[in-house]
């Protein structure tokens, strides 16, 4: 086997010699065997000459570890090794870093209102509790005439909102010597406390002529009971629904069915004196139906004439 192609056994890689197991170098040509190991091919074993580059046996490329460039190539694998090392440990640095470091972000922080706390725009946390409503006074927003109350509402000094609102029932629907209401709300209301008191009696606004407007009474939807017109303080009649102005009013029954009539007058009291309860205006219509009888500032008397009933409501 010649010199280049010797594998690694019991005899010296260079010359041949036997050698024993504990020897070195060869005791015919000298040679340093622990040399020869570092020259054998990495993938089969064969030696390798001085200057040889491939192994002739498997063709594999053969770099010298003595050589400068398996230094150089040692070295870089030493120097990426500590590099992976290094940026491993800054890594972990960084990561310490933040998970010790606390919050480093800095809120934009909104001021808190009265539904909202405090509040971060960016990201949106929260602090603190929101401020609350600070009720400012009682208003007028709305006057129902037809319920005879009015709504008041109570806004935030701070922000204007609604925060609350309340229907207070009035105790007069007189004011200045007038009724309130109008020929349309005076129908409504009247409606309301005939259905409440007498469910088969209804009441409808329609125009007597081009000069006046008038409430009727029904009962059972068909049944003529009597007829409501409104004046003024120069006792015209008030041609409009929405007229104002009112200080008189004059109630014609064309029914002669006296039972009709004070099932009609009961609920007529509660329309114009909001204070008065059913009990209450019974009582006060069985004053008048003897004689004249003012309540409350207001004036009432029913008479007959030629066996028709006649009925005036008027403001003292």
């Amino acid at each position: 086997m010649g010199e280049n192609n010797t594998k690694l056994s019991t005899a010296c890689p260079k010359c041949g010699e036997p050698l024993r197991n504990d020897q070195r170098f060869c005791p015919k040509c000298g040679a340093d065997t622990d040399a020869y190991k570092n020259r054998s091919c990495a993938k089969c074993g064969a030696l390798i000459s001085d200057g040889q580059t491939f192994c002739t046996e498997c063709g594999a490329k053969y770099l010298n570890p003595n050589s400068k460039a398996a230094k150089a190539k040692k070295i870089g694998k030493k120097m990426l090794v500590a590099l992976l090392i290094a940026l491993g440990m800054f890594i972990v640095l960084i990561v310490v870093i933040i998970c010790t470091s606390g919050d480093t972000h800095h809120h934009r922080w909104k001021a808190a209102t009265c539904t909202e706390p405090k509040i971060c725009t960016e990201c949106g946390e929260t602090e603190g509790e929101a401020l609350g409503h600070t009720p400012g006074e009682w208003e007028l927003e709305e006057t129902d005439y037809v319920r005879a109350g009015v709504w008041l509402r109570q806004k935030c000094t701070t922000c204007g909102a609604v925060i609350d609102s309340q229907f207070k029932e009035l105790s007069t629907l007189c004011e200045k010597g007038e009724f309130l209401l109008t020929p349309d709300e005076f129908t409504r209301r009247y409606g309301e406390m005939l259905e409440n008191s007498f469910s088969e009696y209804s009441t409808q606004l329609i125009s007597a002529d081009s000069e006046s407007v008038g409430c009727v009474i029904f009962k059972n939807g068909s049944k003529h009971i009597g007829t409501v017109l409104f004046h003024d303080s120069d006792d015209n009649f008030v041609s409009s629904e929405d007229g104002h102005g009112i200080v008189k009013m004059i109630v014609g029954f064309k029914s002669t069915d006296k039972a009709e009539i004070v099932r009609a007058v009961i609920p007529l009291v509660m329309t114009v004196d909001p204070i008065l309860d059913f009990d209450d205006a019974k009582g006060v219509a069985a004053k008048f139906f003897s004689d004249q009888y003012t309540y409350n500032g207001i004036r009432y008397a029913i008479s007959s004439y030629s066996g028709v009933y006649y009925m005036s409501i008027v403001i003292e």
